[in-house]
């Protein structure tokens, strides 16, 4: 027996209510209209449709993995972001609306040669990119994975030939001298991921953890970056909302000047950014 539309995203919505998701009726349409063919963002079919059994089956399939707290994305295999639809996998951090502060912060000033660090699915520099269609980027991931993704979001947005994209733990395998340095880098505390939305529990450990006190990384950045910042180059980072003083502090013992602190839309301080008010040569090779 088949039923409607509406049937079933009644019931759908009322699994993932009962699985504690707020946004229940729209994320259940978004689950089939992945089904149905009209897109996440495409309109619905009418009410009184009717959805055959092997697509009803495959609708509760995809509830199912949200109800385990799954990410949309994931499910969806896309996020938007910075007005651009970004393939993701469980292999990069799910891109976050709060992280395009830190694009519309890079987009601010001269970005013409620009590097990403720990880039994911590339949406910081692969969104730089389709801005600025004079700039290029290095984006580098210690995963092999995600560079994978990054190189096929960045052949949808018609970007690859100024992209070039290199596995790297940090600084390791990075050459030349920037204008602008990105990162949205891990800043969890360790011991803090476990009480935070269960959905991170389906994201890269890698991409969240930043050590006991949640600033491991900011300290292994803020050691190495200044050779490959230009001067007057941009470091621009993400960081955690209760971090930003402890993070320019990490920076100026370390002679980069701070440029200002952005909040995101929540208003709560979001993205740092710096400067190389030093003349120092670029690294070797």
């Amino acid at each position: 027996m088949t039923q409607t539309f509406a049937e079933v995203a009644r019931q759908v919505a009322q699994d993932l209510a009962k699985a504690g998701i707020d946004d229940n009726i729209r994320e259940a349409h978004m689950l089939m209209a992945q089904v149905v063919g009209a897109g996440a963002s495409g309109p619905p079919p009418a009410a009184e449709a009717h959805i055959a059994p092997a697509q009803a089956l495959r609708i509760k399939d995809l509830a199912a993995r949200r109800q385990k707290r799954e990410p949309m994305a994931y499910i969806l295999g896309r996020r938007f972001f910075f007005d651009h639809a970004f393939v993701v996998s469980r292999d990069t951090l799910d891109p976050r609306p709060e992280t395009e502060t830190l694009v519309r912060e890079a987009l601010s000033g001269p970005t013409r040669q620009v590097l990403d660090l720990g880039t994911g699915c590339g949406a910081i520099a692969l969104s730089v990119l389709a801005a600025r269609p004079d700039a290029t980027a290095v984006a580098s991931d210690i995963s092999a994975a995600a560079l994978n993704i990054a190189c096929l979001n960045a052949q949808r947005l018609g970007v690859e030939a100024r992209l070039t994209l290199v596995q790297s733990d940090w600084f390791t395998n990075i050459r030349g001298c920037f204008d602008t340095i990105l990162c949205n880098p891990p800043y969890i505390a360790h011991a803090n991921i476990a009480q935070l939305a269960p959905e991170l529990a389906h994201e890269p450990l890698l991409a969240l953890s930043g050590g006991a006190d949640g600033l491991r990384a900011f300290r292994l950045i803020a050691k190495k970056v200044v050779p490959f910042l230009q001067p007057g180059g941009r470091l621009v980072l993400e960081v955690g909302w209760q971090q930003a003083q402890d993070v320019k502090g990490i920076f100026a013992d370390h002679g980069l000047r701070i440029l200002r602190v952005v909040p995101d839309l929540d208003g709560r301080d979001r993205v740092l950014s710096l400067q190389n008010p030093i003349d120092k040569p670029a690294p070797a090779g």
